[in-house]
């Protein structure tokens, strides 16, 4: 469970979000690489985590009474972790009007989904069978939640400094007449980068180093707070 939401979902998500324009020109298996990188780690969280959610069913041999909040908040985890593919795969073409509605539905539930399984592993860390004593791993776990936030921010306020704003529109156009030609490119990657085009500009297309390294980073941190969580568990 704490590989699934610490590497597996963490590093889909930032790709969907902020590495849409990020490698424009490479196809990965027919499709953009943010796109197929974000579907394939997050059906493999969904693996991951349906593997965990079964295996204190095992131990205990049944529903646990004594487990307060933790196994109710994990159904509506699990729950929601399936509901979002199911929803991916009734993904309204680019230039439809269904898209906006589909595109808050499907970021909101994800961010909602996020915050939840962060509530979920907290209450997990309390339970009788697993009551982790001393700050060592509740410090992990709030690193861990602030070690996510500053990735989003930074990657966040970089993508609207007036620099990357000028540099993205100076490389990158929508050609909108090329989505009508090609009809719905839903299940593609092309969604919401429709083919881009060069304009007049002969200055080289961004490298997205800061990008680049703040996930690379990023996933450093991850190893970092992972290795405390799982050795805290091991002490008990």
């Amino acid at each position: 469970m704490l590989a699934a939401w610490m590497w597996v979902v963490s590093t889909g998500v930032l790709f969907a979000r902020h590495f849409r324009h990020v490698w424009p020109d490479i196809l990965l298996r027919g499709g953009k690489v943010w796109f197929q990188v974000h579907r394939g780690l997050m059906l493999l969280a969904v693996s991951l985590i349906s593997v965990a959610f079964t295996l204190p069913f095992l131990y205990r041999g049944g529903w646990s009474k004594r487990a307060g909040y933790h196994p109710y908040m994990g159904c509506a985890v699990l729950g929601l972790c399936i509901v979002q593919p199911i929803i991916a795969l009734f993904r309204p073409a680019p230039l439809s009007p269904r898209r906006r509605l589909f595109n808050l539905v499907h970021r909101s539930a994800g961010r909602w989904l996020q915050m939840q399984a962060v509530v979920c592993v907290y209450l997990g860390f309390r339970q009788q069978a697993l009551l982790l004593q001393g700050p060592q791993a509740t410090g992990a776990l709030v690193g861990w939640g602030l070690w996510i936030m500053l990735a989003e921010l930074g990657l966040h306020f970089h993508s609207i400094s007036p620099a990357r704003a000028n540099q993205v529109v100076q490389h990158m156009a929508t050609w909108f007449s090329s989505a009508g030609n090609t009809g719905n490119t839903g299940n593609t990657g092309d969604n919401d980068d429709l083919p881009l085009v060069t304009l007049e500009d002969p200055s080289p297309p961004p490298a997205y180093v800061f990008e680049k390294t703040l996930m690379l980073v990023h996933q450093l941190g991850n190893i970092l707070f992972f290795w405390v969580l799982v050795n805290a568990v091991a002490k008990v």
